[in-house]
């Protein structure tokens, strides 16, 4: 976490309305309509109920994600039998390829508030070809040209040695509509010490002819390797964007896709928000905003697009901005420069009849001038579109308000580093 600055010998600071802090809502009320998943400290999964907010993680950030759907039907692993068939994996898992290993399911149970199925891989590889663990079948999930979707699962070594594999890894591959075979992305396998450490993710832009997306663990070992490794596979997904969310499992006992809809943090304080003003956050984002996707951190709005002040990684790198937009027209874009993915930063916008000002990181504040959008009226918390398809895919330590716009050394002030 990034400690407060002191402001001591920084006149008219004033005390500001705390929106939004580390395991406190303040003044945000969050919505959601369904359950989500968030972590607590230790790094275990835990649900979270409708409309309750997830601080998530040691940080205990509000976690704020875009809605997202987990294509694979059966992520619990339901259905898997104990034994050395592979008719007895769970429900829709396959294999796809060959492979003379023998694969026995050993069980099954929940780690970290994360359901798993233990799988044996042993014997002698008869071939140097991969093969692969898929976790839907080959011709389920229909996916077009250009789409990216991101396969991930939670994956540790629970006992023997991956050593004498060559590839071990999470892979999304793209499928044409006769099942035949385009391009594929993989991702090696990392391992921790517990279930929720060990998250692996892979993604990849589907190519001309792309019919079907299929997830997966993709094997190869040199030909005559003896092998003998033991895997607990937890909760794979798949979703369509370019890095993964939070686990989506659905209702156990059904074999359909799970689905998670949108967090929204919002704060309408009465009156709105006046003509001057400044809002201090601190925030983390885990990747880089995709092109063509920005990634939102705070919206004021009349309720609409149209009227706004908007912070944003936008899309297709590291830059944040502080934007005004009037009319549906954009009046200002000031870059406060790049912030570092997974890396708390705090930002600062403010706002007055005379302009626009924007500092992240202490650095040098950034303004024009412009007019204020009018009616202000409402905070979006970790977005920066009301269709809420700009969502921040990350968390939000703190947001501070103030009915002034603060100095520029104060603005610095406020979001250095301590």
């Amino acid at each position: 976490m990034i400690a407060s600055p002191g402001l001591i010998g920084l006149p008219g600071a004033g005390v500001p309305l705390r929106a939004l802090g580390a395991e406190h809502t303040g003044r945000v009320l969050v919505g959601r309509m369904g359950d989500a998943m968030a972590q607590d400290a230790s790094g275990a999964w835990w649900p979270a109920p409708p409309h309750m907010a997830r601080f998530t993680g040691t940080g205990r950030r509000l976690l704020v994600e875009a809605a997202r759907r987990n294509a694979i039907r059966n992520p619990r692993g339901e259905g898997a039998r104990t034994g050395a068939w592979t008719s007895r994996l769970p429900h829709n898992w396959n294999i796809l390829g060959s492979t003379t290993l023998s694969i026995k399911i050993l069980g099954g149970g929940t780690e970290d508030g994360i359901p798993f199925v233990d799988v044996r891989l042993s014997g002698t590889n008869g071939s140097s070809a991969s093969w692969a663990l898929c976790f839907e079948r080959s011709e389920t999930v229909a996916a077009s040209m250009n789409e990216v979707w991101t396969g991930s699962v939670f994956c540790r070594v629970l006992a023997g040695s991956v050593a004498s594999f060559t590839t071990l890894g999470v892979t999304v591959r793209y499928r044409n509509e006769n099942g035949g075979a385009l391009i594929s992305s993989l991702a090696p396998l990392r391992s921790g010490p517990s279930l929720a450490q060990s998250r692996t993710a892979s993604n990849a832009t589907a190519p001309s002819g792309t019919a079907f997306v299929v997830p997966g663990l993709e094997f190869r070992a040199p030909s005559g390797a003896a092998l003998d490794v033991t895997l607990r596979i937890g909760a794979p997904q798949l979703e369509p964007g370019h890095a993964m969310s939070s686990p989506v499992l659905p209702p156990a006992g059904l074999l359909v896709s799970g689905s998670r809809a949108a967090d929204v943090p919002v704060w309408t304080p009465p009156g709105g928000f006046g003509t001057a003003g400044t809002l201090v956050l601190e925030a983390m984002l885990p990747n880089l905003a995709l092109f063509g996707t920005s990634q939102g951190l705070a919206q004021l709005d009349d309720g609409t697009d149209a009227n706004r002040l908007v912070v944003r990684n936008t899309s297709g790198g590291a830059e944040v901005f502080g934007v005004a937009e009037s009319g549906g027209a954009t009046l200002a874009a000031l870059s406060g420069g790049s912030m570092t993915p997974g890396t708390p930063f705090r930002a600062a916008l403010a706002w007055a009849p005379d302009g626009l000002a924007f500092c992240m990181a202490g650095r040098p504040v950034q303004s024009a001038a412009v007019s204020v959008p009018p009616g202000l009226s409402r905070l979006l918390v970790g977005h920066a579109s009301t269709a809420l398809n700009r969502a921040a895919n990350g968390e939000l330590g703190s947001i501070d308000y103030r009915p002034q716009r603060l100095p520029d050394a104060m603005l610095r002030a406020l979001t250095a580093a301590a």
